[in-house]
């Protein structure tokens, strides 16, 4: 007989129940995940942020050195000495004025309300100049020292720079500007983003002088420097729009940190916040420009490319860099009492020897003939020879002061008594002594019977006003017989017009130097003096 076995099965009930269960189990996992999805952002965010300013610290302490990186900031700001907001925009974004493309914006400062642009010419030397310096530039404006008092409103205080994260993940790097390309405008408008900041923030960096670890006031004695770094993020849509707009990096940081409202924008959406900071004994140190320089003071800097503040600098470092060359007589093409420009082959040995200004065709050819029909010839710059010295067979020493082209046109100057460069007229024997067919020339540094010696302790001294020169502070230190660089020669267009480039300005026009207002400025606006973290000063 067999025995019958009954297999009870759930009831509805006993299923309602158990699934109940689950869903109150499920709906407490939910309702956690947001929670660690959004705590998983903010870690990765706060470890960025720390990456970044590691990074910025050790960026502020370079020097000012040129860091392809930092063609990711697209715009800084900061303060001029007459406190007025001054606002640079990435040279690669190509911002043209509007209904002119040729010309391209620069940036604005803000006197009043009103907006004035640095405009330059698509195809000028400057725009080329201002994009290799950028990252030097975004260094030397960041670095402005602020008033020792300027702590009432902690988030407005400082210089600011809007930036596409440097680290993060291989998506956020990806999808911001391209180091060295253009950065198209967003959409149908005139933007400055190429694409969606995934990880971008704003950074304000406050330094300042100290004196035995006290501030002191900017441009007084000190022998130290404390740098405040701040970040605030993420940038969201609204801040975007904010910024588009037209306000300030500072206006909107302030309103976002203090939750008040911006006029016809309403309350901005609350950054967060870090904050950081380091001392250092480096010395917040004015650059030094071009325009403060003679001709022979900028070669004697340009040789020294690559040094830095301390860097000993001696006479055999300087007969090597600095070699003298030598052309035959033939080398004359036309002399002063021709009836055509005399020129002058400065090309004795060889491909070696490099004019200052070129003329390139738009396939990067040379050519001698800048008065070539072809509109897209134009102007480069080389590292060249003026500030150099073409000495005749008589003994005469002529200062170069541009040269066309290798085989092309010389023009010859010299730091006149007056308010103004003199540049000699080449077909005016008033003007130029007769240079003779016969013997050799020589390009050099020196002048006749100068030493290196004599070079050196020139530089190690203060400089009275050559006239229409400023007077300047010692380029070198000199300690006993020793002799170290005191600071690198800062290239930037961001600074007045020299006095040997105003006078070349109506021969050579707009391609090489830009506009020109009345105010003198490369850039055609005053703009903020730069300053740089260096080794204290002797």
């Amino acid at each position: 007989m067999q025995k019958r076995t009954h297999i009870r099965g759930f009831t509805l009930p006993e299923v309602a129940l158990a699934i109940g269960v689950i869903a109150l189990g499920l709906v407490g996992v939910f309702s956690i995940l947001p929670y660690g999805l959004t705590a998983q952002k903010d870690n990765r965010e706060e470890t960025v942020i720390r990456y970044e300013a590691q990074y910025w610290t050790e960026v502020l302490l370079g020097e000012g050195l040129l860091l392809d990186e930092l063609k990711r900031v697209s715009r800084v700001e900061c303060r001029d000495e007459n406190g007025t907001t001054c606002e640079f925009w990435n040279p690669f974004s190509e911002f043209h004025k509007k209904n002119k493309p040729n010309l391209i914006r620069l940036g604005q400062h803000r006197p009043g309300g009103s907006f004035s642009y640095y405009l330059v010419d698509k195809e000028s030397l400057v725009l080329g100049t201002v994009k290799k310096y950028w990252p030097s530039d975004v260094c030397g404006w960041l670095s402005r020292p602020v008033d020792i008092n300027a702590t009432a409103d902690p988030h407005a205080t400082g210089n600011f720079a809007l930036v596409k994260s440097l680290n993060g993940t291989l998506f956020d790097r990806s999808y911001g500007a391209e180091p060295g390309k253009p950065i198209k405008p967003l959409g149908s408008n005139e933007g400055f983003l190429e694409r969606e900041f995934a990880m971008g923030y704003i950074m304000r960096v406050e330094p300042r002088a100290q004196l035995n670890g006290r501030f002191v006031a900017p441009g007084a004695k000190s022998n130290g420097s404390e740098i405040r770094i701040g970040f605030y993020w993420p940038i969201t849509e609204p801040i975007l729009k904010l910024i588009e707009n037209g306000l300030t990096l500072s206006q909107i940081v302030n309103a976002s940190m203090k939750q008040t409202s911006l006029p016809n924008f309403g309350i901005p959406p609350k950054f967060n916040h870090h904050e950081f900071s380091f001392t250092t004994p480096k010395v917040l140190t004015e650059a030094l420009t071009e325009n403060e320089l003679t001709l022979m003071e900028r070669r004697f800097l340009k040789g020294l490319a690559g040094l830095q503040a301390g860097d000993e600098v001696t006479e055999s470092q300087l007969s090597s860099l600095f070699p003298v060359f030598y052309s035959k007589p033939l080398r004359v093409h036309t002399d002063i009492t021709g009836t055509t420009p005399m020129t002058f082959d400065l090309n004795p040995a060889g491909n070696t020897f490099k004019a200052d200004r070129v003329w390139l065709n738009v396939s990067g050819t040379k050519s001698d003939n800048k008065q070539s029909p072809d509109f897209n010839w134009r102007c480069r710059s080389r590292n060249g020879w003026s500030g150099m010295r073409l000495v005749d067979s008589g003994g005469k020493s002529h200062e170069i002061a541009w040269v066309d082209s290798p085989s092309g046109r010389v023009e010859f100057g010299a730091a006149a008594t007056g308010s103004a460069y003199k540049v000699f007229n080449p077909g005016n024997t008033a003007d130029i002594p007769y240079l003779p067919r016969t013997g050799f020339y020589q390009i050099s540094f020196l002048n006749p019977g100068q030493t290196w010696t004599q070079v050196l302790e020139f530089m190690g001294n203060d400089r009275d006003v050559a006239g229409p020169y400023p007077r300047r502070e010692p380029i070198l230190d000199r300690v006993g017989n020793r002799y170290t660089l005191r600071q690198p020669l800062h290239l930037t267009t961001h600074r007045k017009i020299a006095p040997d480039e105003l006078a070349l300005l109506s021969r050579y026009g707009s391609s090489y130097f830009g506009n020109i207002s009345t105010s003198g400025w490369v850039t055609g606006e005053p703009v903020p003096r730069q300053y740089f973290l260096r080794r204290m000063v002797q």
